[in-house]
């Protein structure tokens, strides 16, 4: 109805054939101190694991995809979103863990704007604050053994410095609890520290009897907790130096591990059911290309906006047999954790 309007759409109109891809090659090395080793920290390694790509455009291209403000809404509050029902979980879970009182934490986010007024406000908090009480107290039941000083970690892996601090350690392992549900960061995070307990701690004169296994304790469905264990890893360090040269390649090229997929992956694999052993790896991979796709209960990893950048399409991230592919990540990443969760 309208031939300016008709115009101006043909003009935004775009060939997708003929889009440039956004990452076609590789970015030279990251600049460096020749004469300092390189050196990458427990939690760096950890970003990186838990989302490669975001980790790529962020430290090399300096993208900030997720960085935005949200209009202000000019109504009071009648619930927490779940964001902030987390932030609250958190605080809570801490001030129950360390013996402070809670009725300041009520009274600051009051002032804050944080929380609910007047009498749903305090009962969304006294429901929060009974189930912080109840995971502290299901998190303490898990730290079994003596309590031990953190783990100070400074090792060769490859040519790479690893550094960081382990802690939450007991004589049976370490026990780690994230008050809400499990995901790849946390996994990943766990497993990072988990070889590197198992490459430093025992034996160690500061962590005698320190036990190679780490529990994450985590929120599961329908109030339940989920509990996610790793045990004994063959030749950790040697599982470090892949997960560091994953890294090394990582700064350069798009590692295509994507969170969504990878977690269902995990999930095939750990609850298989009656598919043939010889089956599970390609029903993991037929999972994790359905984690992909956004359904209404669920969001894929077509939503997420950092790989929306490389990907247009589902076969387009998973597609090839290439060193830095799915499939291979799968096997060389995520199948280390299945076994380790099976010891």
């Amino acid at each position: 109805y309208s031939r300016a309007a008709a115009m101006a759409a043909r003009a935004f109109r775009v060939d997708a054939a003929n889009v440039p891809a956004f990452f076609d090659g590789s970015l030279p090395p990251p600049p460096r101190d020749e004469t300092r080793q390189p050196t990458v920290t427990l939690d760096e390694l950890g970003r990186f694991l838990a989302h490669p790509v975001k980790f790529l455009l962020r430290e090399r291209l300096g993208l900030r995809l997720d960085d935005w403000s949200e209009t202000m809404v000019d109504r009071e509050p009648v619930e927490l979103d779940h964001l902030q029902q987390y932030l609250l979980r958190e605080k809570l879970l801490d001030a129950v863990a360390e013996g402070r009182p809670t009725g300041d934490l009520l009274a600051a986010e009051l002032a804050a704007g944080g929380m609910v007024p007047g009498l749903p406000g305090e009962r969304i908090f006294q429901g929060l604050l009974g189930e912080a009480r109840a995971f502290a107290a299901a998190l303490q039941n898990k730290q079994q053994g003596d309590a031990l000083p953190p783990l100070v970690v400074d090792l060769d892996v490859a040519g790479v410095r690893v550094v960081g601090t382990v802690g939450d350690l007991w004589t049976e392992g370490r026990i780690q609890g994230r008050y809400a549900g499990l995901r790849l960061k946390d996994i990943m995070r766990a497993w990072v520290s988990h070889l590197l307990i198992c490459a430093a701690g025992p034996g160690s004169p500061e962590h005698p009897g320190l036990t190679c296994r780490t529990t994450l304790l985590s929120k599961g469905s329908k109030g339940r907790l989920a509990q996610c264990s790793l045990g004994s890893v063959a030749a950790p360090t040697d599982r470090l130096a892949e997960l560091v040269s994953l890294w090394k390649i990582g700064q350069q090229s798009p590692v295509r591990l994507f969170p969504q997929g990878a977690m269902a992956w995990l999930d095939r694999v750990w609850h298989p059911g009656r598919t043939p052993a010889d089956q599970v790896r390609q029903k993991a991979l037929d999972k994790a290309r359905g984690g992909w796709n956004s359904t209404k209960y669920a969001m894929g990893d077509d939503q997420d906006p950092w790989l929306n950048q490389l990907f247009a399409t589902v076969d387009d991230a998973y597609q090839g047999g290439e060193e830095l592919a799915f499939a291979n990540l799968a096997d060389r990443v995520l199948a280390p954790i299945a076994v380790a969760t099976g010891d």
